[in-house]
């Protein structure tokens, strides 16, 4: 009678439960994607092409494209990598590696829409380009962090049980080092936008003529003005720390 580590077990029975429920999430959005594709065509597609329509449309179509390449990898752990597959070990590594970087790239193409949005926010409530450079400048990092990765050999390692597995040589502390650069630069990001955005709601009640003092919930509150961090928060987990 054969007997399996029950560490094993629990780490592939974590991977199977964790990408399930990645792909049925990601069918939501597919499905929500079909919902308001008919407002999406009347809004954007039907009028004057602008910076926000690109905004929009890259945003859009980057995490379409991720969550397709997921199905696409999900696929492939089925028919390339099992002992069926009618493929030679040398094309088994190739196309892992291919989808690996693919995948990569993708998702760290998916920092630059909130860095984006970020910047015109901060030129939008300060009406500084300098500032709003700053800030575009500080929530690029992640990106570049991310993008670094590619310099430490990031390729795919077909496995019979996980499938296709992302492997790379950065060093552990490396890998900190770019976490802390990260997450700092984001930090600083977020407090710029925030300052900015108390200072422009202060003058607007000043010169409106309301003379109380702002209390913190009533700034957060105000026309709706609490989203104003949400890109960095969509980042926070942009850089991950990979265990040897």
């Amino acid at each position: 009678m054969s007997t399996y580590d029950p560490t094993l077990v629990k780490m592939v029975y974590e991977f199977f439960v964790g990408n399930y429920c990645s792909i049925t999430s990601n069918v939501f959005y597919i499905y929500d994607c079909l919902l308001t594709l008919d407002d999406e065509v009347e809004f954007f597609w039907k009028r004057p092409f602008t910076g926000a329509t690109a905004l929009f449309l890259f945003n859009r179509y980057l995490a379409l494209a991720d969550v397709l390449t997921l199905f696409f990898s999900w696929s492939g752990q089925n028919a390339w990598y099992s002992d069926a597959a009618a493929w030679y070990n040398n094309d088994r590594v190739r196309i892992c590696a291919i989808d690996e970087r693919i995948t990569l790239a993708i998702v760290y193409l998916q920092l630059l829409p909130p860095a984006v949005f970020s910047c015109l926010r901060a030129f939008a409530l300060s009406k500084s380009w300098p500032l709003a450079m700053l800030v575009l400048v500080l929530a690029l990092v992640p990106y570049g962090v991310n993008m670094a990765d590619y310099g430490y050999n990031v390729t795919g390692v077909p496995d019979s049980i996980f499938g296709c597995a992302l492997s790379d040589t950065e060093p552990m502390h490396i890998s900190i080092i770019f976490t802390i650069l990260s997450r700092t630069c984001l930090i600083v990001q977020d407090a710029i936008l925030l300052i900015i955005t108390w200072a422009r709601l202060y003058r607007r009640h000043v010169f409106g003529g309301i003379l109380r003092r702002l209390t913190f919930e009533s700034v957060l509150l105000q026309d709706g003005e609490s989203m104003h961090n949400w890109p960095g928060l969509g980042q926070l987990d942009s850089h991950e720390v990979s265990l040897p």
